[in-house]
């Protein structure tokens, strides 16, 4: 007859808190648990991410297993998980077999090879006529000042521009502390 397992599990999103967890049974001995069983045993339905509690030195740690036929680990001679509900699109999607259809349109012919036309393309490109300069309508823009920039500030004078853009105040000019000093 198999050893029954506890183990203890808690779900963050759901308000519960790791000191004081929900338990769950397997008809399997504690080493022989993978992450399948748990899976298949888990009593709230929906699709899960599970982390199990492992010692790590002189502390613990969360231990991500991500294969179904792994073992998990146990902490302190239980296992311990931290399950992460995952949203629905989140979940595998089961492969289907695929099935070809017929093709229900017949193929396209090729049609008939044509000479290309480069007389038409090169007297085209000849005849193009390119303007000498800018026409008298277009105006020079003005580049646009960004008020955020250091690199906008034309002038020497430092300035402290504000996080809105509404207050634009000099500022003194840096003073480098080893001009007074005269050896």
């Amino acid at each position: 007859m198999s050893k029954k397992t506890s183990v203890l599990y808690y779900i963050p999103e759901d308000g519960d808190e790791a000191d004081h967890p929900n338990v769950m049974t397997l008809d399997k001995n504690a080493s022989q648990v993978t992450l399948k069983d748990i899976r298949e045993a888990f009593p709230i339905p929906g699709t899960y991410y599970f982390r199990f509690k492992r010692t790590f030195k002189n502390s613990w740690i969360w231990f991500d297993v991500t294969e179904d036929s792994e073992v998990v680990p146990k902490f302190d001679g239980l296992i311990f998980v931290k399950a992460t509900r995952l949203p629905a699109s989140a979940a595998p999607k089961k492969s289907k077999p695929s099935v070809k259809k017929p093709a229900s349109r017949p193929k396209p012919t090729k049609p008939a090879k044509q000479e290309p036309k480069k007389e038409l393309e090169e007297d085209f490109l000849h005849n193009i006529e390119m303007p000498s300069s800018t026409p008298e309508f277009v105006e020079p823009q003005q580049p646009e000042i960004d008020f955020f920039s250091p690199a906008s500030n034309t002038s020497n004078t430092p300035v402290n521009n504000d996080v809105f853009g509404e207050y634009d105040f000099p500022t003194a000019k840096p003073v480098d502390p080893w001009d007074a000093i005269k050896i």
